[in-house]
């Protein structure tokens, strides 16, 4: 697709839609930090940065198209998402994708010896969890 810039040239935006469908908001901004991380496209320990930086590019993003919608419900769907897909299902992911008899190599898949992506996987497992108890007390203080 073809926007204009802020500086009124024309930009190229590409949009992936391999995961279109319904959600709630924040939980697509989830996917992309959680994923980035464990695939090691951003560096898992740079997570709560990345985190911070694209949270916010997105609420800026929803308010600029016209949403007035209050941001917690934001960071509910996105820790919600975050902490269901990744902290809970990581570590299963890791028991099959580590072990040595899956025949999986592991340093030609993601560019990081074996014992160094599980050290970092642990790391996002527990930032990951950490987001669930954020949702619990988004939960607590959105209902009405």
């Amino acid at each position: 697709m073809w926007t204009t810039a802020a500086d009124g040239h024309d930009e190229l935006v590409v949009l992936d839609w391999a995961f279109c469908g319904h959600g709630p908001v924040g939980s697509d901004l989830g996917e992309l930090v959680a994923t980035s991380s464990y695939f090691f496209d951003s560096d898992p320990s740079q997570i709560a940065a990345l985190e911070t930086a694209v949270f916010a590019s997105y609420v800026e993003g929803l308010r600029v198209t016209g949403w007035s919608g209050d941001e917690r419900l934001v960071r509910l769907g996105y820790v919600s998402c975050t902490a269901l897909w990744m902290g809970a299902t990581l570590p299963g992911w890791a028991a099959i994708m580590l072990d040595p008899a899956a025949g999986i190599h592991v340093q030609a898949m993601y560019g990081h010896p074996a014992e160094e992506v599980l050290t970092a996987w642990v790391a996002l497992t527990e930032f990951f969890m950490d987001r669930a108890d954020e949702a619990r007390t988004l939960m607590a203080l959105l209902v009405i």
